[in-house]
């Protein structure tokens, strides 16, 4: 068997795999529309069986009856050492905004304080930070003006040895943290109506510092409370679900949180900042037919969202502090947002009025509206607080998508223009890629996936290689020939490498290692002794299933390991050449330029990890840095293989020679030989 086909079958096994990872996760992201059951009666104007609003009045007319709306704002981040304005703007939003919007609720979902220190690389909890958070609510008086319902996000747990802990500062200066030590719900009766709001904590217990706490968890204690909450939510007449961590990043008992919020309109949450500003609209709908509606952070986009109940519609917009007026359409709804299992959609085209919510600290002069950009401007009519309405004849848009243009202005010439897309016959509007991959999957079997793919790349090559080198020296294989480009001159380094033990087998044994050793042994919490593994991380004989130790081994790994092992290669096989080189010409010298390129690029390399080490060490502690197996120990690991491959002679390639000594470059043109194609 040649070289060259057990290459093109390696490519084989690899395409499939990777045809499988990508057919598994558009299975995960796959979006499947839940589709309305009617009453026995099959009348289409008719309200769905499941939907406990049969009260409503039958004409979505011009009433101001049947509406609710709240606010939602997450990640503030409150520091002691960086935007002190998060804080002044804070204090704006719980002044002039909220008397602006007058919310029934308002929904904090987490990460109040930032909980980071001033090198941004250790955590804790600073008191200042929550002082400065109760002090805001208490000036601004805004739990006398709403129900401010705030949750932990794993900022707020940074360094937490428990719930009762005095350091857990949320369960001392937060509105809730007083009556409830973790997940609570809160029904909130308006006229006939109730609507529920449950909170989901899925900090961790106890709270390691960063970065160990990324996934969150809900334990069994934990789901069994809230499947309490969800029997007794559905009653309401509208359930939202609230917490910090995206439902991807959830680790939770069987059938897992999204089936436990099946029954509720929407899962509102935030941690994941827009990744960065990637994904600034990161919306789906679940497989359970829950909508998931992650909010951008306050911390740096200043972000916060408006959402209404109207006549059991659920409608939102996302807004920007400080951007007025602020618009809401709540009828015609959004078409991408539609629930035909849990909304009354049949009330739309029913309906004789457009709805539409306006907030500003200003008066509002005018309110218009047009359809597809087309035709003149509708006035619309003020009827009582922001809801204005115009009349319609829904039957004129019975079929496909069509476009609502709303312009709104103050008193003051200050004007929004907003768009909102809607269908009367069911037609969906598709949810953005990079969304549905970063709610609809789940983190930590993305995590594991990858980890253990790296720890192969890792450690199967050497495996392979030293296989084949069995099977060529007992003439079970052909001995194999390199091209002479960027991946044959690879491969003929790896097996160089690999002939090498004491070089190969650290290599081979250091990604094995971290599956099954620990990474560190220090405090995870300050006080706590614990030590983290991949598949978690034990403190006070707990295990915390982080998950987020896979996504940090595969860094390690990505931007450590594999580029060492490549450097690696090249500096034993220039050892090789050059031993070569001065055998065949004992009074030629050693090779400057390639002496200099080798040996910078692994001293940047390893200065490089030197300072991930660093940077360890102010995380966790001196101990930690100590017995960093990951991070400090790669580096001496590395070091002295780098010192070796200095000092390795010609016996030293005794195995090499055997398959790779003909093709060294001064014989190669000695003996006029040509290098096969692999």
């Amino acid at each position: 068997m040649h070289l060259k086909n057990i290459a093109l079958f390696l490519l084989i096994v690899v395409i499939i795999l990777f045809s499988m990872f990508v057919g598994r996760v558009l299975h995960l992201i796959e979006l499947r529309y839940p589709v309305a059951k009617r009453t026995e009666s099959n009348d289409e104007n008719a309200p769905l069986r499941n939907f406990p609003h049969s009260h409503f009045a039958v004409n979505l007319g011009d009433s101001p009856e049947h509406l609710f709306w709240f606010v939602q704002i997450t990640d503030i981040h409150i520091s002691m050492f960086h935007d002190p304005d998060r804080v002044n703007h804070l204090k704006e939003f719980c002044d002039v905004t909220i008397d602006a919007i007058k919310p029934e609720v308002v929904l904090a979902s987490g990460d109040l304080a930032d909980g980071k220190a001033a090198d941004h690389m250790g955590s804790n909890q600073y008191i200042e930070e929550w002082r400065a958070y109760k002090q805001v609510l208490e000036e601004t008086k805004v739990v006398e003006k709403t129900i401010w319902l705030d949750i932990r996000g794993n900022h707020d747990n940074f360094n937490v040895p428990g719930v009762s802990s005095g350091r857990s500062f949320f369960h001392q200066f937060s509105v809730q943290g007083g009556k409830h030590t973790r997940s609570y719900m809160q029904t909130i009766s308006k006229g006939y109506e109730k609507y529920t709001f449950i909170a989901v904590d899925a900090c961790l217990e106890p709270g390691p510092r960063r970065p160990f706490n990324f996934i969150g968890n809900i334990n069994k204690d934990q789901f069994a409370l809230l499947s309490s909450f969800e029997k007794e939510s559905r009653e309401s007449n509208g359930t939202i679900w609230f917490g910090h961590y995206p439902t991807s990043c959830i680790i939770s008992p069987k059938p897992g949180i999204r089936n436990l919020m099946h029954s509720g309109t929407a899962y509102l949450c935030g941690h994941l900042h827009t990744l960065g500003g990637m994904v600034p609209n990161m919306y789906t709908i679940q497989h359970s037919g829950l909508l998931e509606l992650e909010l951008g952070d306050w911390k740096d986009n200043r972000m916060f969202r408006v959402a209404a109940f109207d006549h059991g519609l659920f409608s939102f917009v996302d807004v920007i502090h400080g951007q007025w007026p602020v618009i809401l359409v709540t009828n015609p709804k959004h078409a991408l947002f539609s629930l035909p299992n849990k909304e009354p959609l049949n009330l739309i085209t029913s309906s004789s009025h457009i709805r539409i919510l306006v907030f500003s600290p200003q008066t509002i002069q005018n309110v218009r509206v047009r359809f597809n950009n087309e035709g003149n401007w509708v006035d619309c009519q003020n009827i009582e607080g922001p809801l204005y309405v115009t009349m319609w004849d829904p039957s004129s848009f019975s079929s496909g998508v069509h476009n609502i243009h709303v312009y709104a202005e103050e008193i003051t010439g200050n004007f929004r223009e907003t768009v909102q897309p809607f269908s009367l016959d069911g037609t969906r509007l598709s949810f953005q890629l990079l969304p549905r991959i970063a709610l609809m999957t789940h983190a930590q079997h993305v995590f594991h996936g990858f980890f253990i793919s790296f720890v192969v790349v890792s450690a199967l090559p050497f495996i392979l290689i030293r296989i084949l080198h069995i099977l060529v020296k007992g003439n079970k294989f052909l001995k194999p020939t390199f091209s002479n480009n960027f991946l044959g001159n690879s491969l003929r380094r790896l097996w160089v490498l690999a002939t090498i033990n004491r070089l190969c087998v650290p290599l081979v044994l250091y990604p094995l290692y971290l599956t099954i050793g620990p990474w560190f042994i220090g405090e995870v919490i300050e006080g706590h002794i614990g030590a983290s593994f991949a598949w978690g991380t034990v403190v006070d004989w707990t295990v915390l299933p982080t998950s987020f130790t896979y996504f940090y081994g595969t860094i390690q790994l990505f931007w450590f390991h594999i580029p060492f092992v490549l450097i690696l290669s090249y500096c034993v096989d220039a050892q090789f050449q050059t031993i070569c080189e001065q055998r065949n010409k004992p009074n030629g010298g050693a090779r400057c330029g390639s002496f200099h390129m080798r040996h910078v690029a692994c001293g940047i390399h390893l200065l490089i990890q030197t300072v991930f080490a660093y940077y360890f060490w102010l995380a966790y502690g001196t101990l930690a840095f100590v017995l960093g197996f990951m991070r400090t120990w790669s580096v001496l690991m590395a070091i002295y293989l780098w010192r070796s491959s200095t000092k390795l002679c010609w016996a030293d390639f005794a195995e090499a020679r055997l398959i790779c000594g003909k093709y060294d470059k001064v014989n190669q043109i000695q003996n006029g030989e040509t290098l096969h194609a692999m």
